[in-house]
């Protein structure tokens, strides 16, 4: 019994002495805690940016107001995709225009890294033509490039893409927004 006393309580003092923290330890834990509130704090300032700019992007789509003028602008929304998308158009029709991503191509497990990283830093367009009454549209631009997909718009990989996705957008909704009869 004397034995099982003696190792039960050198259990317990084993255990207690490693859980006491040096004051070395807790400063290091309480920064290490600060910087990962500041850094939250920042991905949640970036993501707000984001969101901000997409939306007035969004707002600044083109607009067509007739017939005659959503079948110039549509065009000039193609020949944009065309000129500046990485890849071919997946999808056309009369409202929407889709191209292939890096992520629909078929790479497989390659192992060729110069090809994705040139896959990835491509841009790929989504463009809808979407109806706002009156016989008008809006043509709402989503460009993507898979090295920025993962942090609100911002580089997440060691490159970056050929042209800033919103940037591109800005340059979409400036050419097809003065495309005329």
């Amino acid at each position: 019994m004397r034995n099982t006393s003696i190792a039960v309580s050198l259990i317990l003092l084993f255990a207690l002495s490693g859980c006491g923290l040096t004051p070395a330890a807790i400063a290091k834990r309480e920064a290490n805690e600060k910087a990962r509130e500041d850094t939250e704090k920042k991905d949640q300032q970036a993501y707000t940016q984001y969101l901000q700019a997409m939306a007035k992007i969004r707002n600044d789509s083109p607009v067509c107001v007739d017939e005659k003028d959503c079948k110039t602008k549509w065009e000039a929304a193609e020949v944009w995709v065309i000129k500046n998308s990485g890849f071919k158009i997946e999808t056309s029709t009369n409202l929407q225009i889709e191209t292939y991503t890096a992520a629909s191509l078929p790479i497989g497990n390659s192992k060729n890294y110069a090809l994705l990283d040139d896959y990835f830093s491509r841009l790929s367009a989504s463009v809808l033509k979407e109806p706002i009454g009156g016989g008008k549209y809006k043509i709402i631009a989503t460009i993507s490039c898979t090295h920025r997909e993962n942090s609100f718009g911002f580089a997440s990989t060691r490159l970056s893409c050929v042209k800033d996705p919103r940037e591109a957008t800005l340059d979409f909704n400036k050419s097809v927004s003065s495309a005329t009869n």
